[in-house]
């Protein structure tokens, strides 16, 4: 929270490494905003962090440091009811990069390549499954991958189990991890190859982006940040709020799209800070969280093939 609280300042500027990818076109030289090697907690056993996979590292660290920072000295307490605590794991993507990896394996090596722990870390639901074991949440405990729907989708089902009082807290873990097919992709699209990203291009200025947010919801008021106001996976205007943050992914006339949208209303979008990625909406919600000092109210909007997703927040 200390380095994005320094990055939302100015204090830090974020630079992206350069991938070269090999398209029938040629080498394309693609910026890629990566993550940080995520570092382990001392007390996990060492066989355990062996086997642990890049993307479940980052989710991992990211969690930990969410549930430390939401309950503090409590944390304990809130672990003797684990049936009260929920989890949701959001992302579009998922673990390609593993199920890529096993692929590869089996097409060259054949069935000895068939590694039984690299599939089951390449399925969908292994994050959220690594994570309720290693937390101990013996709550409800989901998955959701769809594509840009996907940070919307797991705010309103968090906010959904809490409504029905069965859950005190739920996690939501949201993020993407860079694949080659991510870099493939992008290194075939328009502009990618400019050397970052500009939130308020109308050109594509997409470039490859990863990391994980994590969030605590909860009915009691512990550490909080933010107050969860609304979550609309529909809409066809913006909700009523004098401060927006935008989720945009770079792509050609996007921010065109958006102003449109919001009926000329100013709007911020943080892109530079972690590249490009289908659940963006999660990151501009987390800047929102630390950005509330300053505001009533912050919405966050992004716009979908299917309309206008918004998460409104207010202060706690």
């Amino acid at each position: 929270m200390g380095a994005l609280r320094r990055a939302l300042s100015g204090e830090t500027r974020i630079h992206p490494t350069f991938a070269n990818v090999e398209t029938a076109s040629g080498s394309v030289r693609l910026p890629v905003y990566q993550a940080p090697e995520a570092e382990l907690p001392g007390g996990l056993p060492e066989s355990i962090k062996r086997r642990m996979a890049r993307i479940s590292r980052m989710c991992f660290v990211s969690l930990d440091e969410a549930m430390h920072d939401a309950f503090g000295p409590q944390l304990e307490e809130i672990r003797q009811t684990p049936a009260r605590i929920g989890l949701v794991v959001g992302s579009a993507m998922g673990c390609l990069e593993l199920a890529n990896q096993y692929q590869k394996r089996v097409i060259f090596e054949g069935a000895a390549g068939a590694s039984p722990s690299l599939f089951a870390s390449s399925i969908h639901n292994s994050l959220a499954a690594h994570l309720s074991i290693s937390f101990g949440i013996q709550g409800p405990t989901s998955t959701v991958a769809t594509m840009e729907q996907t940070a919307a989708g797991a705010f309103g089902l968090a906010a959904n189990w809490l409504e029905q009082g069965h859950l005190d807290h739920v996690a939501v873990v949201i993020g993407e991890e860079v694949s080659d097919y991510h870099r493939y992709f992008l290194a075939h699209t328009a502009g990618a190859q400019a050397g970052g990203v500009d939130p308020e291009s109308d050109a594509c200025t997409s470039a490859p982006g990863e990391g994980f947010a994590s969030f605590v919801f909860s009915r009691r008021q512990v550490g909080a940040y933010a107050r969860l106001m609304e979550v609309s996976m529909h809409r066809t205007s913006p909700p009523d709020c004098s401060r927006y943050f935008a989720a945009v992914h770079g792509a050609e006339g996007q921010w065109s799209g958006m102003r449109a949208w919001l009926a000329g209303k100013p709007a911020e979008s943080h892109l530079k800070l972690f590249g490009s990625t289908l659940c963006s909406l999660a990151f501009e919600v987390l800047c929102a969280s630390v950005e509330l000092h300053s505001s009533a109210a912050i919405a966050c909007v992004q716009l979908t093939d299917d309309g206008g997703q918004s998460v409104t927040l207010s202060k706690s």
